[in-house]
């Protein structure tokens, strides 16, 4: 059998979860012969920066797998006409052909969709420490009160980004890498 490639390319700002992701993909997690996330040993991935991207794309060919994380210019512009196949709680992925994208939503994290955060936190048997109280909704009707509340949680926005990065990549990880790679 012949090993699929895939080439995880990151941002500044999801170095952490490429390697999260990539921790995942080379841990040996199949159990009695039930497949958790991509099949142990079928799948073999390296993780770029967006520099090394850039300089080995010439070289590449249409039939290599590769993964954008996060919202850099070079993320967006692959996405640009692909459309989600999971997206929640400002979090996204999708793919068309060999190319795929997650990302999350800057700052989505609020109290619309916390509940949905958490509910995917128990699915995926995922935990943090840090707990997080959203104030803001985008359905508040006074101005004021939504403009309060934004600004709070605006200095929550960080860690509550990096959950849900780590969450996205439990979620692509467990449900979407198999998929996207056909397997």
């Amino acid at each position: 059998m012949v090993k699929k490639k895939l080439i995880i390319v990151y941002d500044k700002a999801t170095e952490a979860t490429a390697n999260y992701l990539l921790q995942m993909i080379s841990g040996n997690d199949d159990t009695d012969g039930a497949q958790t996330g991509t099949k142990d040993g079928e799948l073999d991935a390296n993780i770029w920066s967006e520099k090394e991207y850039a300089n080995n794309r010439p070289k590449l060919s249409s039939a290599q797998y590769v993964l954008f994380i996060g919202n850099s210019r070079t993320a967006k512009t692959m996405r640009e006409n692909v459309a989600d196949t999971f997206c929640e709680a400002g979090m996204h992925y999708g793919w068309l052909g060999t190319q795929a994208f997650m990302y999350v939503d800057a700052a989505s994290l609020n109290k619309d969709n916390m509940a949905r955060f958490q509910e995917l936190c128990e699915q995926y048997s995922k935990h943090f420490e840090k707990k997080f109280d959203m104030q803001y909704s985008p359905n508040e009707k006074n101005f004021f009160v939504g403009m309060y509340n934004r600004v709070g949680d605006i200095f929550r926005s960080k860690d509550a980004e990096k959950q849900q990065y780590t969450l996205l990549a439990t979620i692509m990880y467990m449900d979407g890498l198999t998929a996207f790679l056909g397997e």
